[in-house]
């Protein structure tokens, strides 16, 4: 088996909302413009998210889970400007 590792996939200075039922207003997820998230990633290497320590199945329902600390979300890095690089 091979295992093809990629980046790690990065959301910084963007906006993610989640409608968490019908109707209802829309939520903000990761709402800090200034932290760099790279999912996918741990710091060193990369690191399925989790829930747990069990590998979640799809982004449905999960998205709102805390990946940060060792469960797929390294997000110790932060800049204040427009974009990364």
């Amino acid at each position: 088996m091979v295992r093809i590792l990629r980046p790690p996939h990065v959301f910084f200075n963007n906006t993610m909302t989640k409608q968490v039922t019908d109707g209802a207003a829309f939520t903000p997820c990761y709402p800090d413009h200034s932290k760099i998230y790279q999912f996918g990633w741990d710091g060193k290497a990369f690191h399925h998210l989790d829930i747990g320590g069990k590998p979640i199945v799809d982004w449905a329902h999960n998205e709102q889970a805390d990946y940060s600390h060792g469960h797929g979300v390294d997000d110790t890095k932060t800049d204040k400007g427009p974009s990364c690089s």
